[in-house]
């Protein structure tokens, strides 16, 4: 989800920018199970890495995959963004400067 999330990103920035961003490096591996890992980098200085792991449920009887990884870029501002998720059983976490985090009470 978060991967396909990414990748509108960088179809939007594409089409503002009226031209195709570049990816320059692409690697893939997945297994059988469905256990992947995956990493990718644009010509505009965006960075994914992705990994897909089987977790057994706590009865044993079945399966969770286990989504895990972080993205770079840099913001219109100039500032760079690092952003690190983890989406299991329990949803989806994301941390990183750029989340804004809640005021506490």
């Amino acid at each position: 989800m978060k991967i396909a999330l990414i990748c509108l990103a960088v179809a939007v920035t594409a089409v503002l920018a009226d031209k195709p961003i570049e990816v320059v490096s692409r690697q893939e591996v997945r297994d059988e199970h469905g256990q992947y890992s995956l990493s990718y980098q644009t010509a505009n200085g965006i960075s994914v890495v992705e990994h897909g792991e089987l977790k057994p449920t706590p009865d044993g009887k079945d399966h969770v995959l286990v989504r895990s990884g972080q993205y770079q870029y840099t913001s219109p501002e100039g500032k760079p963004v690092d952003i690190k998720y983890k989406a299991d059983e329990f949803g989806f976490v994301a941390t990183g400067d750029a989340i804004p985090v809640a005021p506490t009470a």
